[in-house]
């Protein structure tokens, strides 16, 4: 009986420490570990942070943050994490939609920052939705701000200047620590420069951030890169490494400054380095092949009636559909990442109607002028269209070259009833004003619709 009770009791605590939530379908599951608030985020490896100084007691002057993890995610095709604040203020955050598309993932951390708020009782709801069902609770925490918080107000911040390297690329050696490679002070004119800056023994400080600047012959700046803002949180760093991709530069005599801004303040110089660009380098020399080529990934295009703007420059779809009525409209999104050496861009959409070209949109120019971007989303409204079956086929220009087809995806738009093998009736509608958005492209004239259309008993 003893040894009964013991297991018994083994059981419950391991439940209680992880416990195991089914979702919506019994296929579907994960484990909810846990949601922290704190005053910071930090990164502890990759796609893996930790709350920083977490409490339950904040200033008016602290930023609060929340940090929630999942674990043992399985046979789920899509999730995503929703914090409501309540209390003297009222803050919505959702995260973006992670979609795992039925594969097993080992864990997820997703965090978010309520900024600084007004004294007062506050609870933090943790919610997550799986497969776009509904919002599920799953954890709320109370916390209280007031006052002024010491925590806030590292005294005396200090730091030690390491380097300031250029090259020709960086490399992440492990865990937060970067070289240059390919270093040198002399370019040709169709390479990238990178810059890379050394900062040792961050002591007291609650955040930091650095800036590269080029002085072209040293005297007149040309460009200004600022890197993201880092958070210690006071804690001691012995070590920290920032770079940027300067992009081409003219030929010339030139200045890279090191610029670093504490805990908000002003920025100081750190260092500077002079370096020669001058001439062209031949595309079968070995260090064009290895660092200058365009570099992107080709990640997805969805369609759906609705996308969503997540922050940071990050969109998505609820629910991706294939489906659509010719009363909704259809958007069509696509998103691409790890974009390197890469001047400018554009991309196109295609729509191809039961086999036939149709009409296309193409976005603006991009430009991220050779540095690196982590992704970039491109969107493109339809609108309307009448019924058939429809590719959304994606392609890609770089530098003004020749279109790159990329992918597609496939759709139908369903009209109310009537079809024949010439022409597809979708509907009526009576109401008392009439949009006309009549507008001409590459041969069809796109219809115009009724807004607010009457039902039967108000005719």
């Amino acid at each position: 009986m003893k040894f009964f009770r013991t297991t018994t009791i083994a059981i419950v605590l391991i439940s209680l420490v992880f416990p195991i939530f089914s979702v919506e379908a019994a296929s579907a599951s994960f484990r909810f570990r846990s949601t922290e608030i704190g005053a910071g985020i930090k990164q502890s490896a990759n796609w893996q942070y930790e709350i920083q100084n977490q409490k339950d007691y904040f200033g008016t002057n602290e930023s609060v943050f929340a940090l929630t993890r999942i674990f043992d995610i399985s046979n789920v095709q899509t999730f995503q994490f929703k914090y409501e604040l309540r209390g003297a203020s009222y803050q919505n955050k959702y995260s973006q939609v992670y979609r795992p598309d039925g594969n097993w993932w080992a864990e997820v951390w997703n965090y978010d920052e309520f900024g600084r708020l007004s004294s007062g009782h506050y609870k933090l709801h943790t919610m997550i939705s799986v497969n776009s069902g509904a919002w599920v609770l799953y954890n709320t925490k109370d916390f209280n701000v007031g006052g002024i918080s010491n925590d806030y107000y590292c005294s005396n911040p200090r730091y030690d200047y390491g380097s300031l390297e250029t090259g020709l690329g960086v490399e992440n050696n492990h865990s937060f620590v970067y070289s240059i490679t390919g270093r040198t002070q002399d370019f040709a004119r169709n390479e990238n420069v990178y810059a890379l800056v050394r900062t040792n023994n961050l002591r007291s400080v609650q955040s930091f951030q650095i800036k590269f600047e080029v002085y072209l012959d040293g005297k007149n700046l040309h460009k200004s890169n600022e890197v993201a803002v880092m958070y210690p949180n006071c804690e001691t760093w012995t070590a920290n490494y920032s770079y940027t991709n300067l992009g081409k530069l003219p030929s010339g005599t030139h200045e890279i400054r090191a610029y670093i801004k504490l805990n908000n303040g002003s920025y100081r110089r750190m260092g500077s380095k002079t370096i020669t660009v001058d001439g062209y380098l031949n595309e079968n020399d070995y260090r064009y092949r290895r660092y200058d080529d365009a570099k992107y990934g080709y990640n997805w295009t969805q369609t759906d009636t609705d996308i969503k703007y997540y922050g940071n420059y990050k969109y998505g779809t609820n629910n991706p559909r294939n489906i659509f009525s010719s009363k909704e409209d259809v958007k069509v999104l696509t998103r691409l990442s790890d974009i390197s050496n890469v001047e400018s861009f554009k991309i196109r959409h295609e729509l191809h109607r039961n086999g036939s070209f149709y009409t296309k949109k193409e976005s603006s120019l991009r430009k991220p002028d050779g540095r690196d971007w982590e992704y970039n989303y491109t969107q493109s409204n339809f609108g309307r269209l009448s019924s058939g079956d429809y590719v959304a086929k994606t392609f890609i220009s770089i530098e003004g070259g020749a279109w790159k087809y990329l992918g597609s995806v496939d759709f139908r738009v369903n009209g109310s009833g009537y079809n024949n093998a010439e022409f597809n009736y979708d509907y009526t509608q009576v109401g008392h004003e009439f949009n006309y958005n009549n507008y001409y492209y590459y041969g069809y004239d796109y219809p115009g619709y009724v807004n607010y259309p009457l039902s039967r008993n108000q005719y």
